[in-house]
């Protein structure tokens, strides 16, 4: 039986038609059930008061490379780049650019802790995604992914620059560099007036001075980023029409993933300890002591005592 249709007493290559003709109408209907999910998940999303501030929000972060959604507006762009680079039928998916490109891999462990997690910590993130109203307001593995590559790049940028200018005061010009006080003077000064030539030369050969033109550089890349998308009309965002689709499963999935992540902060929110497992409460923590899941009572610990 196959899809409620007996073959079995049919020759064995129209047999073999007949599956596969099933199988393509089998394949047809769930695509077309995952389609209007997405359209009835984005109407909901549409008529949802915050929608519109949202939008505004987004449209401002993403023009601002201190923010993930500008972070992200930039690696998309590239990526499209790359993929208008490639022969008709190359593999265009996020992993092939990233193998491309030299981009960092990351090991299961660090991908597997991030999906769980709403933020990665570790590099500063924020929280949450101001600029997608509710329920999609979290961080997809793609995004987290992007603005990591981002800030250890900087980072390692602004190590290697620093010895690098360190080492050019030392050896070259033979005197230590100038005060942090001294550098922070000509920074300010700089802001409303032309600088003499020392106090340019200093500006040009301190991490302070390499900083603020690295950062100039890369706002105005994405600047010229988004000149190019608007220039392009409406699809040039999504040139391949690859984004959109993939960045729906992305939220979805993170939807999925952070669940427990946002049950553990709900309960650290009411004080209350959380069995990530069973997404169950276990009890109050602020005094130790509440019932399980299964009705147990749970003694207060001595740690939470008093």
């Amino acid at each position: 039986m196959v899809d409620g249709y007996d073959v079995s007493t049919a020759p064995v290559e129209k047999r073999l038609q007949i599956i596969q003709a099933l199988n393509r109408r089998k394949e047809a209907r769930q695509e077309a059930r995952r389609d209007q999910e997405l359209r009835d998940m984005r109407a909901d999303i549409t008529t949802d008061p915050s929608y519109d501030f949202c939008c505004e929000l987004l449209r401002k972060h993403e023009k601002m490379l201190t923010q993930v959604e500008g972070i992200y507006f930039l690696y998309k762009f590239k990526r499209n780049q790359w993929r208008a680079t490639q022969p008709e039928g190359s593999d265009l998916t996020d992993e092939a650019y990233r193998k491309a490109e030299n981009l960092p891999v990351y090991s299961k462990k660090e991908l597997s802790t991030w999906k769980r997690s709403l933020t990665v910590d570790s590099r500063y993130m924020p929280r949450d995604c101001d600029s997608r109203p509710y329920p999609n307001n979290r961080w997809t593995i793609e995004e987290k992914k992007a603005f990591v590559d981002h800030v250890d790049r900087e980072e390692f940028w602004i190590e290697t620059e620093t010895a690098r200018l360190a080492e050019f005061w030392k050896v070259e010009l033979k005197q230590p560099l100038p005060s942090h006080r001294e550098i922070q003077r000509i920074l300010t000064l700089r802001r409303t007036k032309r600088l003499d030539e020392d106090q340019q030369f200093i500006f040009d050969h301190c991490p302070e001075g390499s900083i603020e033109m690295r950062l100039l550089r890369l706002q105005q890349e994405l600047d010229a980023a988004h000149l190019a998308i608007g220039a392009g009309g409406d699809r040039a965002e999504d040139l391949f029409n690859l984004d959109s689709t993939a960045e729906d499963q992305l939220q979805k999935e993170a939807r999925k993933d952070t669940a427990a992540a946002v049950m553990v902060l709900k309960g650290k929110i009411r004080g209350e300890a959380v069995n990530v497992d069973g997404l169950g409460v276990l009890g109050k923590r602020f005094n130790g002591s509440g019932t399980s899941k299964l009705g147990r009572v749970i003694k207060p610990s001595k740690r939470l005592k008093g």
